[in-house]
């Protein structure tokens, strides 16, 4: 398994607040020693993501957010050099997930995208999965 610092944060970007509690509660259970830093809007990520030096573990991103969709988000963070070569593994959590949305989010080169659960035992074990998978996974931010 790949070196962990364990205190990469997990960025989770959705403009439903009941999702960010049971996002926050999920992982207090799947990744207790992992922070979790929410935002509503994507231009407040970008903004957060542009200014700090330190390295999230992953985003997980709603794709239909006010203002900046979650595609968009992902776009700006490929048009710039720095976050793009940041390697920070980038999955899509949203419902309903259609086909040109999979289509359009996997020509900005995703990690994943994955459909909201309707249960919250369904929602852990679908982030317990993402979370492991990258947990385990060795990308360019892991070697040191």
């Amino acid at each position: 398994m790949p070196p962990s610092t364990g205190q990469e944060a997990i960025i989770y970007i959705d403009s439903d607040e009941d999702d960010h509690l049971l996002i926050g509660s999920l992982f207090n259970t799947i990744a207790p020693d992992r922070p979790v830093r929410y935002f509503d809007r994507a231009e407040t990520a970008l903004t957060y993501l542009t200014q700090t030096d330190q390295q999230p573990f992953i985003i997980l991103c709603e794709i239909l957010l006010p203002g900046m969709t979650g595609l968009e988000l992902r776009q700006a963070i490929q048009d710039d050099d720095v976050l793009r070569k940041r390697c920070i593994p980038f999955v899509f959590m949203s419902n309903p997930v259609v086909p040109p949305v999979i289509e359009q989010a996997f020509e900005l080169t995703v990690q994943g995208i994955f459909e909201k659960k309707d249960s919250r035992k369904q929602q852990e074990q679908e982030l317990s999965l993402i979370f492991r998978y990258w947990q385990a996974s060795f990308h360019p931010n892991k070697i040191q």
